[in-house]
């Protein structure tokens, strides 16, 4: 499930924690911790955390996330080690 997330991420787009929750069929709690770890070995890194961020974002005015709201936007990288 691990390498499917990590695919996942690495297709690009957005999908929010529960999407990607639904799509993997495990719980969002799951995907946290799965992502947490990728970032951890380097294979993911953490884009964002808030909405000040968003201004960097290409995709910060479709996200849907407002204005005080928290969120967390994860990014794979490109040559795709764990």
């Amino acid at each position: 499930m691990l390498e499917r997330l990590l695919k996942r991420v690495q297709a690009g787009g957005t999908l929010e924690v529960t999407a990607l929750a639904g799509e993997l069929d495990t719980s969002p709690a799951m995907i946290e911790a799965m992502l947490e770890h990728l970032e951890r070995e380097g294979a993911v890194q953490l884009c964002a955390r808030s909405r000040p961020a968003c201004s960097a974002c290409g995709l910060g005015a479709t996200c849907g996330i407002k204005p005080g709201e928290q969120m967390r936007v994860w990014e794979g990288n490109l040559d795709g080690t764990v």
